[in-house]
């Protein structure tokens, strides 16, 4: 019966290796052995209230669509790289302040208001 500590030392080093393959960055970001890290976009109101099913997406070479969840939040696991993020479909009544927003330096995570339509009368 050493079969035992075999299957419990074999358990452990999976434990170990899970753990290795998955760290964190500076930031919070989840960094995964393959290079992708999970980007956040959060979409929120002018009294920072999420807003859930917003369509966004994050672009570079290519673009990524997603939308929000309950939270406000949409989550993309992307190669680390220099992309641009869009709100693809407004939610009536609001509109953003740029079409285009860019992560802050050396986060993952950004947060994009939108603001009531003004009614020019």
């Amino acid at each position: 019966m050493r079969m035992k500590p075999m299957l419990l030392l074999l358990l452990a080093l999976c434990l170990v290796l899970g753990l290795c393959a998955c760290t964190n960055t500076a930031d919070g970001a989840n960094q995964t052995a393959d290079g992708k890290v999970t980007y956040r976009i959060k979409v929120v109101d002018e009294a920072s209230k999420p807003m859930p099913n917003v369509m966004v997406q994050l672009c570079s070479d290519s673009c990524f669509p997603a939308t929000t969840d309950q939270a406000g939040v949409a989550e993309f696991n992307l190669v680390e790289a220099e992309y641009k993020a869009a709100v693809t479909v407004m939610p009536a009544g609001y509109e953003a302040e740029a079409a285009e927003f860019r992560f802050p330096v050396g986060s993952y995570e950004l947060t994009i208001t939108l603001k009531p339509v003004s009614q020019g009368f």
